[in-house]
């Protein structure tokens, strides 16, 4: 493997390609973005170590359920967080779960039952076929 450098919320991976990190958005606080500036590279060595032999999956329809609702990107992030911890990177979940809180805010309380409003996809120019 080549050498990993972060440049410009990029991280090159020498001969394997480029990994682009386009959901990363700017957030209000210095220490939120210093955070995820923290845990990217950290987890996408991670990555780069492990190779991913498995198949890829279809998800189809599941994809909105699964992946943009505000409950499971918790419960995803914990595990990332979790899995870092394992490998001697700890931080603490409290900071996150701020950005969390502030990514999706409630849009409905009653009786216990919390609403907030799931992540959009918007296709980029260059998926958009021509």
């Amino acid at each position: 493997m080549k050498s990993a450098s972060i440049n410009s919320g990029h991280l090159r991976l020498g001969f394997w390609g480029l990994l682009e990190f386009r959901a990363i958005e700017s957030f209000p606080e210095v220490r939120w973005i210093t955070a995820v500036r923290v845990v990217v590279p950290r987890e996408s060595g991670l990555f780069a170590e492990a190779a991913y032999r498995s198949a890829l999956k279809q998800w189809g329809q599941e994809l909105h359920d699964r992946f943009f609702l505000p409950t499971t990107l918790w419960n995803d992030l914990t595990d990332v967080l979790t899995e870092l911890a394992q490998f001697g990177f700890a931080f603490d979940p409290a900071l996150f779960r701020e950005i969390w809180e502030w990514r999706f805010p409630p849009l409905l309380q009653w009786e216990g039952l919390t609403v907030r409003k799931g992540l959009e996809a918007w296709p980029l120019l260059a998926d958009t076929p021509g």
